[in-house]
C-alpha cells in the first residue's frame, strides 16, 4: 500500500494484494475434476480517498478490482446449469448448506462510499454503502 496526503483535507492511497490459499479438499464427486475448491489464488487492486468535510465529518470513497478464483454453491437440481454456463475448476459436496460448492475464475468490481462523524477524540459513527458486481 502507498498513500499521499495531498493537502490538509485530502489523502489518497493505492494498494495491491495477492492471496494464495490452501484449503481442505473435499470428496471427489465428478471424476476428472479436482475437489480442491478452497485452494484459491487471486489479486486485488485498490484505490481509496478520504476528504475531511469539516473537523468532524469525513467522506471516503474507494474502488477495488479483483481477479482470481471464486467459490459458489449449487443445489442438486441446478448443478447441470452450472456446468453449462461456467468453467468449473473444482467441485465437491457442500457439507454446510447441502448440494455442492465449486471454484471458478472470476472478476469483481467494488465501489464504496462512507461517511463518518467524530463523536469524540477516539470514537465515531460511520455509515457506508458498497456496490459489488462480479462475473
Amino acid at each position: 500500500m502507498a498513500g499521499k496526503r495531498v493537502n490538509d483535507r485530502l489523502d489518497i492511497n493505492a494498494s495491491i494484494h495477492y492471496h494464495d490459499r490452501d484449503g481442505k479438499s473435499g470428496p471427489v464427486i465428478v471424476p476428472g475434476i479436482s475437489a480442491d475448491v478452497f485452494d484459491q489464488q487471486g489479486w486485488t487492486l485498490g484505490l481509496n480517498g478520504n476528504y475531511l468535510l469539516t473537523s468532524r465529518w469525513l467522506l471516503s470513497a474507494g474502488y477495488k478490482y479483483y481477479n482470481g478464483d471464486m467459490d459458489s454453491s449449487c443445489t442438486p437440481g441446478n448443478v447441470g446449469k452450472v456446468f453449462e454456463k461456467a468453467t468449473v475448476n473444482a467441485i465437491t459436496l457442500d457439507n454446510v448448506f447441502g448440494g455442492c460448492v465449486y471454484r471458478l475464475d472470476g472478476r469483481a468490481n467494488m465501489l464504496s462510499l462512507d461517511l463518518g462523524y467524530a463523536i469524540g477524540q477516539h470514537s465515531s459513527l460511520n455509515l457506508g454503502v458498497i456496490r459489488l458486481t462480479s462475473q
